[in-house]
Order: structure tokens, then C-alpha cells, then sequence
């Protein structure tokens, strides 16, 4: 080290640089940035290509100085200039992304092809990007594959998912499920997170016939999805799958095979009970019966698997008699039946039976016994049994319960970096009102540059407020959401492009929104397809009904079916043919097509989410894509507020249950479907308000303000409207002001449309 800084104060710059190493890593020296930054600018300065490159990067990071993207762009510029290929393609993404830069994809692809030229590999990838989505170059899918194969082929993790996606999807490539299993498998194989997650969705949303062949044939991942996928087939295709299983079950008449038979008829009571179709106890009786007649042979074999599943049916069947408000007693055999099974299939070691011992005791309301239970599962690793128990603690504020093992447990899973052990702690702390606590292990998730998380904190910034543990604040929300979007998550991707859409924490601009929307539609993002089609159906590209037709029908070919509205719209648009909405209504009740928001939330709503249900319950009220009918809408709010406590989750159930609160408030304050009564009116406005709902405590407010079915109370109204100000409210701010002036009328807040944004 002496001879290094004798070196370095000469002026060698080879020593200069060692020696600014050195203390960026802390090797025989106190770590140290600053100084590390001072020997590399003294290196940079001789030109040295190497520290440039590193000056660009402390600069770009804020490491050792101020964070500053212009003068990042000026090291990277002067190294690449000298031919240095990180430059080079680091400064390709700057002007891919206007950081530091004037946005500008031509300049930016120019940059990738001096580092492609030396065989860099993550320049290989990025034209590759450039080509997919057609940005500073011609739009080309097979010129794409071409440069993610180079790519891929030097070992590129996230090339190798890129071509499973052209592979699995036919962009630019025959379309070729082996082939996009092999490369998400290569990727997944070096850590790749997103292309494990790929590549089970591959084999959970691939045909069956093709994931059976696949399993028959020894693929690992195929035989370990196969239970999983007849675990979670949608109500429409249990009947298709029953009838495939039968007919290998007919060549190979396995306990296993048996044990998938009685799995579907396990999935179609459990589905049957969430859509709440069941009306007698014929129903049950007849899948039951077939339930058990197949797994019998497996609980005659003492099958783990088998007694584990018997446990599920049991508990299966106590939840469907007890939504369908069948015989008391029937209910508690059942659950004691549950009971039974599920401890046996712990004592032979089927540990995730401690999760549905869990989920047993809290469909229950004991409480107690459910943390218990989902505590174990916790302390074995099952980290969604700690969301369970803050859900638990968020509904049920006076449980007492020691979890200090547990949570000892989760803490030092979370200190070691696993993320969704920070996650589940966070959501612990805030359910035990540990705010502070709460957000610092959110902060934290983001240091290990989790994309997913990154996201969430994005989402936190973007909403804001007391469910969401922050202030609202979009300038914040735009710089997770880039984090995240930079990392390749498409839910974070389009969310940003809305963010330039609507000039939320950023400048206006429609272009780079389309951008954005494009790129997450090139990695596969079915939605962002129905995005773009907005944009140039009702916005600002709009109305550009042929344009919107073309984004609209790739969503739907990629299976997002809820845009199959939006292209029947375009169509008639185009031909001068008025839809037929009572037509269109029978459509989605056939479940030929889901149209739009309205079929998202009438099929959400029928399988018992409350989410869906109250957005349902808006659409019906306000007529929007349905005929307005106060009726249909008050079934959909009452429904939401007599369920509250089947929600898994804490957060959409007091949305769901605040939203329907203020809607039947809004029937009783007009009188629309029930006969008004402001008093009623202003009880329903209350609860809502209480949940935290800003329209809702505005309302109070004015209720307050001016007697409406309360006392009036001035010191009551100003606290309320408080409260919707600080969430932002503008209706609110407006009425603040009317208050601290002594105007006696206030507005009202009643939307004309459907404001549910949970």
C-alpha cells in the first residue's frame, strides 16, 4: 500500500487507480468513497479510461459524491470515447432512458453497437431489446432473437428468459413450448428470480394434455406442477380435467393418478363455495361421494398425500355448508373431521397441514388457535402464515398471544437478507400499529434490489395514506417505480408509463408513456397491450378507433379476455353499429367474454373477492357499461359489508368494506334504492370514514357542518374535513376553505363515476 501511494503521488496513473480501488473496497485501508473518488479523478483526469468509467459510476450512484446523472454521463462519455465497453453501454442506457441526457433511442442504439462490436454481452441484449420494441430502429422480432441468442449464449441470464418469452409466444421464432422451457431453465439455473417465475407459470397455464405428455416423459418440474395444476383449475375446465385424468388413470391406475381425481373433485367443492352456488346439500353430497371414492385406495395405503387432502375436504365441505347456512351440526362434524385428518397428516409429517390447521381454527373465529398454528407453519418457513397472523391481529386488535418466538424467528430470516421474511415482518409490525417499525423494514426490503418490493414501495408513495403506511407523494412513487421498472418488473413498467401519461410526480409526456407501454407489452405484459389501445382510444392519441382496434385484439390473442369489450367497441365504432348491452350483459353471464372493467369485477365478484364486489356495486349504481340499476347495486354493497370478514386480505377488506359503506350511504342520502333517510345516510358515512375512506370523511364533515341527520357540530366537521384534506381530497380543500370562512354550504362529494382505485 506504501508503495502504491508513493506511486500515485508521483503521478502514475496505473497507481492512482489501484490505489482509489483500495478504498472503495476498504483492501489495507479504512473503506472510504470519498478518497476513493479523489484517486480516481486524479487517474480519470490522465485519462484513464478504467477510472472514467468508475467516476461515471460513483457519480451515477452517488458514491463518495453528490448523486448527479450529467455529470455521470460526462465520465462515461470520455471513457467510452477511449473505446471501454461498460461505457459505452452504460452510456447506450442513459440515452435509452433520458438519464443525464435528452432521451434519444437512434444515439442510444449507436452506443450499444460500439460495446456489441466487443462482444458485450449486455449490449447484445439491450439492441436486442431495441429491436423487439422498435425504439432508434426498425421494428425487427427475428433481428431480436437474433442478438438475445448472442447474448443468451455468453451466459446472459435475463437474453436466456428474453428468448424463453419469443420461444414461448412465437415472436420471431416458431413458436416452441420445449424450447422456451430450455432457455427459462438456463436462466432460472443462474438465479434469475422473474425467469422462475416464468417458467412455473409456463407449466401452470400450459395445457394440460401438454403438462401430463411432459410428466409422462420424467420432466421433474412438469410431475412436481401436475398436482398444482389440478389443484388450481378455473370452475370452466374442472370437468376437462376430470375427464383427462380418468382416461391415464384408465393406463395407469397409480395412487397417485387416484389421488389427482380426487383432487379435482376437492377444487370443484372448494370453487363451488366461493362462487356461493350451492343450495343443498344434494351438491355436496355428490362430489363428496366422488371424492372419496377415489382416494380411499391412498387412505387404505396410509398415503401421506391422501390424509393430507382428506383434512382439505373436510374443511372444504364445512366452509361450503356454512356459506350456504347449512344444518349447525353437519358444520361442526365436519370441522371436528378437518380437525382429525389435519393432526394426522402432521404426525406423519406432512408439516404444511399446520397452515391448514390455521386457516381451520380462523374460519372458526378461534382465533388464538389459528396464530398458533399459523406461527408453526411460520417457524418452518411458511412466511404467507405470518401474513395470516397480521390479518389476524389487524381485524382482531384485542388477541392476546405471545409470538415473540415467531417473530425472533422471522427477524433474523429478515436480517439475512430474505425478502419475504422483511415483508411479512413489515405487515406484522403494521398490524400490531408499529408503524415506524413497519416502514423501515419496507425501506430496507429495496437494498437488495428485489424489483417486486421496489414496486410495492412505489405503489405505497403512489396511493399514500394510513393504509398504505406513507404520505402520497408521486415524485417519490415515479423513483421506485423506475427502480423496479429498470429491473424488468412489468406491473412497475406500466405503472410508470402512467405516471407520464397523466403527469403524476413527473413532466406530461404521452410519447414516453407509449414508450414504457410498449416495452412491457414486448416482455410479454398482456395489459399493457390494452393500455396502449386506451391511449388511442379515449386518450391523448385518440380517438384513433384502427389503432385501438390492433392494441386492443393482441391483448385479448395473449389472453387478457377482459379487453374483448373494448375490440367489440372498436368494431361497431368503425362500422357505425351501436352495441347491444343487454346482449353484450348475457355474453359475460355465459362466460363467453368478460368486457372490459365490468366483466373483471362481475367475475371477482361471484368468486366472493370484496374488491370486486364493491367495484361491481359502482358499476351498477352509476351505470357505467350496465344499465344503472340501484337494486343490482345495493345486492353488491350489502354483500360486501355481510363477507367483510372473509377477505384475506386486511387492506382490500376495509377498502372493499369503507367503499361499500359510502355507497349505501349514498343510496340513503338520495333516496336511490332505498328510502332516504339522512340519518341512516350519515351512519354509513361514519363507519366509512372510520376505515379511512377521504369521500367519506369529507361527507361527515359536511353533515356535521350543516346538521344533516346529526346534531350540528362545527368543532366535529372541521376534524373530519382535516382528515380528508390530509388525504388529499381536493373537494375537501375546497370545503376547508368554506368552513374557515363561514360559508354554510359545503359541497358534497358524489362521483358521476366509478373512483374504487384499491
Amino acid at each position: 500500500m506504501n508503495w502504491y501511494r508513493k506511486a500515485a503521488e508521483q503521478g502514475l496513473v496505473e497507481a492512482q487507480l489501484n490505489l482509489g480501488s483500495c478504498y472503495y473496497n476498504g483492501t489495507g485501508v479504512t473503506q472510504d468513497s470519498t478518497e476513493a473518488v479523489n484517486w480516481y479523478r486524479k487517474a480519470a483526469e490522465q485519462g484513464n479510461a478504467d477510472a472514467q468509467f468508475n467516476l461515471g459510476v460513483f457519480y451515477r450512484y452517488g458514491i463518495g459524491v453528490t448523486q448527479d446523472s450529467t455529470e455521470a454521463v460526462n465520465w462515461y462519455r470520455k471513457a467510452a470515447e477511449q473505446g471501454n465497453a461498460d461505457a459505452q453501454f452504460n452510456l447506450g442506457v442513459f440515452y435509452h432512458y433520458g438519464i443525464g441526457v435528452t432521451q434519444d433511442s437512434t444515439e442510444a442504439v449507436n452506443w450499444y453497437r460500439k460495446a456489441v462490436e466487443q462482444g458485450d454481452s449486455k449490449a447484445q441484449f439491450a439492441l436486442g431489446v431495441c429491436y423487439d420494441d422498435g425504439m432508434g430502429v426498425t421494428q425487427d422480432s427475428t433481428e431480436a432473437v437474433n442478438w438475445y441468442r448472442k447474448a443468451a449464449d455468453q451466459g446472459s441470464a435475463v437474453a436466456q428468459r428474453n428468448l424463453g418469452r419469443c420461444y414461448y409466444y412465437g415472436i420471431g421464432v416458431t413458436q416452441d413450448y420445449t424450447e422456451a422451457v430450455n432457455w427459462y431453465r438456463k436462466a432460472a439455473e443462474q438465479g434469475d428470480s422473474l425467469a422462475n417465475v416464468r417458467l412455473s407459470d409456463l407449466y401452470r397455464n400450459m395445457d394440460i394434455k401438454w403438462l401430463t405428455r411432459n410428466a409422462a416423459s420424467g420432466d421433474s418440474l412438469a410431475i412436481v406442477s401436475l398436482p398444482n395444476e389440478y389443484r388450481s383449475i378455473l370452475p370452466d375446465k374442472i370437468d376437462e380435467a376430470l375427464s383427462l385424468i380418468k382416461e391415464i388413470v384408465q393406463k395407469h391406475n397409480t395412487i397417485d393418478n387416484q389421488i389427482l381425481v380426487a383432487i379435482c373433485y376437492n377444487e370443484k367443492i372448494q370453487w363451488e363455495w366461493l362462487f356461493g352456488n350451492y343450495t343443498n346439500e344434494d351438491s355436496l353430497t355428490y362430489y363428496g361421494r366422488e371424492f372419496l371414492t377415489w382416494i380411499s385406495p391412498a387412505i387404505a395405503a396410509n398415503n401421506p398425500e391422501a390424509i393430507l387432502e382428506m383434512g382439505r375436504y373436510y374443511f372444504n365441505i364445512r366452509s361450503a355448508e356454512s356459506r350456504a347456512n347449512i344444518n349447525t351440526d353437519s358444520i361442526e362434524y365436519h370441522s371436528k373431521e378437518s380437525e382429525k385428518w389435519l393432526f394426522k397428516a402432521i404426525g406423519i409429517g406432512k408439516t404444511e397441514a399446520l397452515y391448514d390447521l390455521g386457516r381451520l381454527y380462523s374460519d372458526m373465529h378461534n382465533f388464538s388457535e389459528a396464530i398458533k398454528y399459523f406461527a408453526k407453519s411460520a417457524e418452518l418457513g411458511d412466511y404467507f402464515a405470518i401474513d395470516r397472523i397480521a390479518d389476524i391481529y389487524a381485524d382482531n386488535q384485542n388477541i392476546m398471544y405471545d409470538l415473540s418466538a415467531t417473530i425472533k424467528l422471522i427477524t433474523e430470516a429478515a436480517e439475512q437478507g430474505n425478502i419475504k421474511a422483511m415483508k411479512s415482518l413489515a405487515r406484522l409490525c403494521y398490524s400490531q400499529n408499529n408503524e415506524e417499525e413497519a416502514f423501515r423494514w419496507f425501506e430496507k426490503i429495496d437494498k437488495y434490489f428485489n424489483r417486486d418490493h421496489a414496486f410495492e414501495m412505489g405503489e405505497r408513495y403512489y396511493h399514500g395514506g394510513s393504509n398504505w403506511i406513507v404520505d402520497q407523494d408521486y415524485e417519490k412513487a415515479v423513483y421506485w417505480y423506475s427502480i423496479a421498472a429498470e429491473s424488468g418488473n412489468n406491473e412497475a413498467i406500466t405503472e410508470l408509463a402512467q405516471c407520464y401519461r397523466d403527469g403524476k410526480g413527473v413532466k406530461k409526456d404521452v410519447n414516453k408513456a407509449l414508450e414504457l407501454f410498449k416495452k412491457a407489452a414486448s416482455n410479454g405484459y398482456e395489459l399493457a397491450y390494452g393500455w396502449i389501445g386506451s391511449l388511442y382510444d379515449y386518450g391523448d392519441l385518440g380517438p384513433n378507433y384502427e389503432e385501438a382496434l390492433k392494441w386492443y385484439k393482441k391483448a385479448v390473442e395473449l389472453g387478457a379476455n377482459y379487453y374483448a369489450r373494448e375490440v367489440t367497441e372498436m368494431e361497431n365504432k368503425i362500422n357505425g353499429v351501436e352495441q347491444n348491452e343487454k346482449e353484450f350483459l348475457e355474453r359475460i353471464r355465459s362466460g363467453e367474454e368478460f368486457g372490459g372493467n365490468f366483466g373483471f369485477a362481475y367475475k371477482a365478484a361471484l368468486a366472493g373477492d370484496p374488491t370486486g364486489q364493491a367495484l361491481l356495486g359502482e358499476f351498477y349504481y352509476i351505470g357505467f357499461r350496465v344499465k344503472q340499476n340501484f337494486p343490482e347495486a345495493i345486492k353488491w354493497f350489502t354483500t360486501v359489508l355481510q363477507n367483510a370478514d372473509n377477505s384475506t386480505s386486511s387492506i382490500m377488506k376495509k377498502n372493499a368494506y369503507a367503499s361499500a359503506q359510502y355507497n349505501i350511504g349514498r343510496c340513503y342520502y338520495f333516496g336511490h334504492g332505498l328510502e332516504q333517510s339522512y340519518e341512516k345516510a350519515f351512519e354509513c358515512f361514519k363507519k366509512a370514514a372510520e376505515e379511512g375512506y377521504p369521500q367519506a370523511q369529507n361527507n361527515v364533515a359536511m353533515c356535521y357542518y350543516q346538521g344533516i341527520g346529526v346534531i350540528r357540530d362545527v368543532t366535529e366537521a372541521k376534524k373530519w374535513i382535516q382528515k380528508a384534506v390530509d388525504q388529499n381530497l381536493d373537494e375537501a380543500k375546497e370545503n376547508l376553505k368554506l368552513i374557515e370562512s363561514g360559508n354554510s354550504e359545503l359541497k358534497f362529494v358524489d362521483f358521476g363515476e366509478a373512483k374504487i382505485t384499491f
